[in-house]
């Protein structure tokens, strides 16, 4: 039997396992998110509002608490969610990149590949009962991307900082 010699590859360090596979999870969650429908999104963001009423009812007495207050933090904590997440997808591909090597526009290849995901995160969302397709949904992913990324830039260099000082 004759045997072919395949070049051996280099093994992958660690920070690129782990910054990729962060990526990837931050990705998957997204998709998860996404592909839930209009009614199950709802009742995760209701449960969400009920606890942070609940946490707001021990500071502040229900009658101080306006109704417009109420009734936006649906909307808050839905956006919020997208602001994370994609701020988290932002620091994660980032810090995978630079742990490839990647140093010539980290910053900009990295916010193009967070917008292309929002942008195909929202198609996916045409897809599913009781969801849209929001542009500002994909500017608020893009604005958690770029603090993301901005973030990942500033620990780096404190990081650096601190190596170099010792």
């Amino acid at each position: 039997m004759k045997q072919t010699n395949f070049p051996k590859l280099p093994k992958p360090k660690f920070r690129q396992t782990l910054f990729t596979a962060l990526t990837i999870a931050v990705m998957a969650a997204i998709f998860f998110f996404s592909s839930q429908t209009g009614v199950e999104s709802e009742d995760m963001s209701g449960i969400a509002q009920q606890t942070l009423i609940a946490i707001l009812l021990r500071f502040v007495s229900v009658e101080k608490i306006p109704r417009v207050v109420a009734y936006s933090l649906e909307f808050l904590l839905r956006k919020s969610a997208h602001l994370f997440l994609f701020g988290c997808l932002g620091v994660f591909a980032a810090s995978a990149l630079k742990s490839y090597g990647v140093k010539d526009g980290v910053f900009v290849k990295t916010f193009v590949f967070c917008v292309l995901y929002a942008v195909s995160d929202e198609i996916h969302q045409l897809f599913i009962d009781g969801r849209a397709a929001l542009f500002t949904d994909v500017l608020i992913d893009a604005a958690g991307s770029a603090a993301g990324i901005l973030i990942q830039f500033k620990a780096e260099r404190i990081r650096n900082r601190r190596h170099a000082d010792k």
